[in-house]
């Protein structure tokens, strides 16, 4: 128990040692990301805009900004208590399922660490998804993408995991699966789809009619209703802003975190419980039907998010299913993946004092956020965007990458003119500016549509969103605040 206690302190400390160091250095302000658009989806106008019913973790952040907390600090807060509680949950888990309290929590610490082995943050698949993305096969075979931890990326997939696995220790405990199936609906969908489809499975299987395939028939009914559930929203929920980002079609595509997650299941099947196998099974499918929805729907959206929001934990249920007879194996995989977690984390902070060491946060920058952020010009996208967090309620700056996204880009639009208007007129000599200005008149027109994880390399038109040559209007037009970051641009990994 010290020593497991111990590692949990040692993870939880590794993941926040930044935000802590960066506080004692700002007074209290922290802005900061562990993860790719957090810079975006911490900001309080998306979060805002984005908070639904079905989104209750942008509902919690904007609860946040309301409390008085900053965008890094409900990003410091939820790596704080987050990757606990999920430790913790993957412990009451496999206790449900009648593993000793030791070996429990070894499990729960390895559903937190493991998955990372099966991220981009692992060399070796980093290399095999840039292989893949720079020859086109990123089309025909889904594989992880970005290179940090998922457990560590606030608010998704980091507390639609939590609330999955909340809902399994549930479902365990009642031996039903129908906890699963209503939180499904709440998560982010990268996790929310994979989870239904495991959960409605089982469900399935225990209720199956049909003496013929027993195994067979539950698996491909739940993948009907997958496809039958992305089609309804892809005609009822989806804006059209929305399926611009859509790839149309029916064509196939692989899974590797499937493909790894069968071959585990194949090599261990025969020594697990009969009903622990189907559930192996159903889990190791679950990537591989999450993004073949298109198959029956004809649209899928950023199929890579399956794979490294879910595929990854997959893999890492099917083996810690299957190492139950090999106390040893177990143990392996933690220690292997505490350490790249670790190394991940080490790099991460890095990474974020490089970037905000570019800007000194001074008097007057502070002064500039809290009073009129949205006409603060900083000469770089990326400092601009992580400055988004530094206060509560704080508005998007000038040049922040997150004021194209669908939610919020008719909002920011005609300030962007008059901002940009006035940089070019006031500092159109100045070569960072310049190309910050590039990079979201880019943004801007085309929305994100040209992103090649949503497109594929598949789509060969795309729809141009806005007239870059519409006249700013006056009343939208303020004397703008500038700032100037030093070095070479960098963004987080």
């Amino acid at each position: 128990m010290p020593l497991f206690a111990l590692a949990l302190l040692l993870l939880i400390l590794s993941a926040v040692a930044y935000p802590l160091c960066q506080a004692a250095s700002t007074g209290g302000v922290i802005y900061y990301a562990n993860g790719n658009d957090e810079a975006t989806y911490l900001q309080y106008d998306f979060a805002r805009a984005a908070a639904s019913a079905l989104r209750p973790s942008q509902l919690l952040v904007v609860a946040g900004h309301q409390l008085g907390l900053s965008g890094g600090w409900v990003n410091f807060l939820a790596d704080l208590v987050v990757p606990a509680a999920f430790v913790l949950f993957g412990a009451a888990a496999f206790r449900q399922l009648g593993w000793s309290p030791a070996r429990a929590r070894l499990s729960g610490l390895a559903i937190a660490t493991v998955p990372v082995l099966f991220s981009a943050v692992n060399p070796l698949l980093k290399a095999w998804s840039r292989w893949c993305v720079h020859t086109g096969w990123s089309f025909w075979w889904n594989m992880v993408e970005q290179p940090t931890p998922a457990l560590l990326r606030t608010p998704e997939p980091q507390l639609s995991w939590m609330l999955i696995l909340a809902s399994v220790v549930l479902a365990l405990r009642l031996r039903t699966a129908w906890p699963v199936l209503l939180a499904a609906p709440f998560a982010y969908p990268f996790v929310g789809v994979p989870a239904a489809f495991v959960a409605l499975a089982w469900e399935l299987k225990r209720r199956w009619p049909l003496a013929r395939w027993p195994v067979a028939g539950p698996l491909f009914a739940a993948y009907l209703a997958l496809g039958l559930a992305a089609t309804l929203v892809y005609h009822f929920l989806t804006t059209p802003r929305i399926r611009l980002l859509v790839l149309d079609t029916h064509l196939p595509m692989g899974s590797l975190s499937s493909l790894l997650a069968l071959a585990l299941y194949m090599w261990c099947r025969h020594r697990l419980p009969p009903g622990q196998r189907f559930v192996a099974l159903a889990a190791a499918l679950a990537p591989l039907a999450a993004c073949n929805v298109q198959v029956l729907s004809g649209h899928i959206g950023m199929p890579v998010n399956f794979e490294q929001f879910a595929g990854i934990f997959s893999i890492t249920v099917v083996l810690l299913l299957g190492a139950a007879n090999r106390p040893r194996l177990i143990p392996a995989f933690v220690a292997a993946g505490y350490a790249l977690l670790l190394w991940s984390n080490v790099g991460l902070f890095r990474e974020n004092a490089s970037l905000t060491a570019r800007l000194p946060f001074d008097a007057r920058l502070a002064r500039a956020l809290q009073e009129d952020p949205r006409h603060t010009a900083i000469n770089d996208v990326p400092m601009s965007s992580i400055l988004n967090l530094a206060y509560p309620r704080e508005a998007t700056t000038a040049l922040a990458y997150n004021q194209f996204f669908p939610a919020v880009a008719d909002q920011y639009w005609e300030t962007y003119l008059c901002v940009r208007a006035r940089i070019l007129r006031e500092h159109g000599d100045d070569t960072a500016f310049r190309q910050a200005l590039a990079d979201l008149d880019h943004c801007y027109l085309l929305g994100g549509q040209d992103y090649v994880m949503a497109n594929l390399f598949h789509k060969a038109h795309f729809v141009h969103l806005v007239d870059l040559d519409t006249p700013p209007r006056p009343e939208f037009d303020r004397p703008l605040r500038y700032f100037y970051v030093t070095g070479e641009a960098q963004e987080l990994r």
